[in-house]
């Protein structure tokens, strides 16, 4: 970080004092002087680059023969308003850090296997700044051990079953199901104590304390005049719920649930998974027996494994412009289904009234058959179409019998006329 030179430098904080008045009291002199002061400082801000400044020093602790010698390995804490961070001295206690300006708490804490160290001093940190401060640390006095008994207990989880119990993270001892520890600790002291959170019993089942962090401050008074707290972990059973499903959310609901709980499971009836094919519901399984209901309630009295059930269903279209076609639908995958129309219909119209007729003339599609009534293979989506001609015999008949009726009728009327003359 580069600072003005201090040939240019001009001390600040001696016009600040004149400012304040501790050694000039002519008014037109302190005019002056602001004047002054505003462009030194504006000159002094041009000079020097970056946003801030260093602190610098070494740390001295007092040993066990009241000397200072220096401490390596402290840690420094250097906090302001806006900006924090933390430095660690090197072996023979110094330390050097930037800082963006401002003013800063500084605390340095040092801590060895008998004594503890602490200080703090405050900071200001300006443009181009760079401060020497070395720290004296005295030990700080510990108080003094006031011992507390605390029982703690274990309920909710059978005796042949143990958990281990920990103070601050410590490994104490452990109790087994049922039973209770003694523990002493320092009353002075805010402590955790803490136990197993799961004990696994097998695949499917095991024992869950929801609350195995008790703060000792929390202070459950005995009866006992020995006793100063007691504290009870709970356990409860919980068993596994393992749901598998290829559709919808129910597999979302696996997971572990406390003894005699209810969950309720829900399936879709149909899922369409492409043009034509679909998935449907049949049951779901639940301890070998089926549930044919999508939606259902299952108890958790042990561990307990479901599932649904699905089919594969296609969809035959069945395409035909007249005889009353039948057939088109779903139908499970490798079923037969049967498909059928009239063998004819009657001509719209005049020509229909005459005797018209469509006549069957087979099946396109999935299906080659003439049979109006025909049987298709669901093994994947069908489409089966009916095939129509035009009859028009018996129109021919109706309109052509009346012309030889009465050509037949003519030529005998002839006949007559001629054999009567």
């Amino acid at each position: 970080m580069t600072t003005a030179t201090p040939s240019k430098m001009i001390d600040i904080r001696k016009l600040r004092d004149t400012l304040d008045g501790k050694k000039l009291r002519d008014p037109r002199i302190d005019v002056v002087t602001f004047l002054l002061f505003i462009l030194i400082s504006t000159f002094n801000t041009a000079l020097t680059e970056g946003q801030g400044g260093a602190i610098r020093g070494q740390i001295y602790a007092r040993d066990y023969l009241g000397n200072y010698v220096p401490v390596g390995f402290a840690n420094i804490i250097a906090e302001s308003e806006f900006f924090a961070t933390t430095i660690r001295t090197d072996s023979n206690g110094y330390y050097l850090a930037y800082l963006p300006a401002g003013t800063y708490d500084v605390t340095v804490t040092l801590s060895t296997v008998t004594l503890d160290y602490s200080q703090s001093k405050t900071v200001v940190v300006w443009d181009g700044s760079d401060t020497t401060i070395n720290f004296y640390l005295e030990p700080i006095v510990r108080p003094a051990y006031s011992p507390m008994q605390v029982m703690i207990s274990i309920d909710g989880l059978p005796s042949y079953y143990t958990v281990n119990l920990r103070v601050d993270d410590s490994l104490v001892g452990s109790i087994p199901g049922g039973g209770t520890l003694r523990l002493e600790v320092d009353d002075e002291v805010r402590h955790v104590i803490s136990t197993e959170q799961y004990v696994e019993v097998s695949d499917g089942e095991r024992f869950y304390c929801q609350a195995n962090i008790w703060h000792i401050d929390e202070l459950s008074y005995s009866s006992s005049e020995n006793i100063k707290a007691a504290h009870s972990f709970q356990y409860a059973t919980q068993y596994h719920l393992s749901v598998s499903t290829i559709h919808g959310d129910a597999a979302k609901k696996s997971g572990w649930y406390t003894k005699g709980s209810s969950v309720s499971l829900s399936a879709p009836q149909a899922i369409e998974v492409s043009q034509g094919a679909r998935e449907v519901f049949d049951s779901w399984t639940v301890l070998g027996s089926t549930v044919k209901d999508p939606s259902t309630t299952v108890a958790l009295n042990s561990p307990l494994d479901v599932k649904t059930e699905y089919h594969r269903e296609y969809y035959l279209q069945l395409i035909s412009e007249r005889g009353q076609p039948s057939g088109s639908g779903w139908y499970k995958e490798g079923t037969t289904a049967e498909i059928r129309v009239d063998r004819e219909s009657a001509l719209p119209g005049f020509i229909g009234a005459l005797g018209g007729m469509k006549i069957f003339d087979g099946w396109s599609g999935e299906v080659s058959s003439t049979n109006n009534r025909a049987f298709v293979l669901m093994d994947s989506p069908k489409t089966v179409a009916a095939k129509w001609r035009d009859d028009y015999s018996i129109t021919y008949i109706v309109v052509i019998s009346p012309i030889l009726i009465a050509i037949a009728l003519v030529t005998v009327f002839r006949k007559r006329h001629t054999n009567q003359t």
